[in-house]
């Protein structure tokens, strides 16, 4: 959600392409699925992380943003304890950092 849209243009700056400042929740999914070649476990995660952001015009053409949040996330993990022959699931819950960085060209 843009909220500085109206204040940006009476001041006589530029909102095309939505250049302004937002904030946003960001819900991300992670399956659990990933290569690797030191056999690192990877689990199956969800993450919720509300976001700040910045969005601007260079030129008539290009823009960037930036963006960045703190949330929360659950990791579903699975394992076999060494006392027993039984698979345990268990979930990890942890804060989540969110950062995000781009360029974009607007045709």
């Amino acid at each position: 959600m843009y909220y500085n849209l109206n204040k940006r243009q009476e001041k006589g700056k530029r909102i095309d392409g939505n250049s302004g400042n937002y904030v946003s929740i960001r819900v991300g999914y992670q399956p659990g699925l990933a290569v690797s070649s030191d056999n690192s476990e990877f689990y199956p995660s969800v993450s919720i992380l509300p976001m700040w952001g910045i969005k601007r015009n260079i030129g008539k053409s290009f823009n960037y943003e930036v963006g960045m949040g703190i949330g929360y996330y659950w990791a579903f993990k699975e394992y076999t304890p060494f006392y027993s022959n039984e698979m345990t699931n268990y979930t990890e819950r942890g804060l989540a950092l969110g950062l995000r960085l781009g360029i974009g060209y607007k045709f």
